[in-house]
């Protein structure tokens, strides 16, 4: 593709190649994040850091994803043409997808990051890759019974971060729900939390550490069903009660600073 692209100046040209050259880079397996596709008999556990990792290589891939989210954070008019939204689509988003289930909490963290910038900027180009990145990604981490805390923990963070933009969720409502060919994604978002929310009361659990965490997980999947219902309140101009998002003693501050 790339050896019939035309660049309006040599800026242009740099920063084309610059981009697909950090998302090459972020896309370069790390040696704890390779699955033995062969086994079948032991479910592969999220975050595992039983094999060890090369420090200069998980280095380099987490200073190509913090160079990328700050791209992202900062790209004007040119990331929207069709050259720039090639790279996107199949190199920054195949590296997404591999790294929001790296083993590695950092890698993870800013690769949800990076996405929550592409669904804010870039949602109007790439609705089937979010539906596939919330289906593969977001839903299947909470989902699986394998996904570690921390795996948890930080797709929450992400929903939390989706769910206080009423424009935004009116908009997933819109351009998901409202379609005959697309996925619910806004009643899956609510069914998902809602389903969460109540595993603390409906599942027992008889060690101590995992009770805790599968309560702070559940309370923090409340919250966003909350901030949710505040959002929209606030839209529609109507009192949106206290605001106990910023409370130290809330479940996602906690979650927050165990990340």
């Amino acid at each position: 593709h790339s050896t019939s692209v035309s660049f309006a100046s040599q800026y242009h040209a740099d920063a084309y190649y610059l981009f697909r050259s950090l998302c090459k880079l972020s896309s370069k397996e790390l040696q704890a994040d390779i699955i033995d596709e062969s086994s079948t008999t032991k479910p592969v556990r999220l975050f595992n850091n039983l094999t060890p990792t090369d420090p200069t290589e998980l280095n380099s891939k987490i200073l190509s994803l913090e160079l990328i989210l700050a791209a992202m954070d900062y790209c004007g008019e040119a990331f929207m043409s069709s050259k720039f939204l090639y790279l996107v689509q199949h190199y920054l988003c195949v590296s997404l997808l591999r790294n929001c289930v790296s083993n590695h909490t950092q890698v993870a963290f800013l690769s949800q990051k990076i996405f929550l910038v592409l669904v804010y900027k870039f949602k109007g180009h790439l609705k089937q890759d979010i539906e596939v990145f919330m289906s593969n990604v977001f839903f299947r981490v909470l989902e699986s019974q394998n996904s570690s805390f921390k795996q948890k923990a930080l797709v929450l963070e992400s929903l939390r971060s989706l769910c206080r933009d009423p424009v935004l969720l009116t908009q997933i409502f819109l351009n998901y729900d409202c379609d005959f060919d697309g996925m619910n994604l806004y009643k899956d978002i609510v069914h998902m939390l809602t389903k969460l929310g109540g595993k603390a009361t409906s599942t027992p659990n008889h060690v101590k550490r995992e009770a805790e965490q599968e309560f702070e997980l559940s309370l923090a999947a409340m919250e966003c069903l909350v901030t949710i219902l505040r959002a929209f309140l606030k839209a529609l101009g109507l009192p949106a009660g206290v605001d106990t998002e910023s409370n130290a003693e809330s479940a996602g501050a906690r979650i927050r600073g165990m990340l």
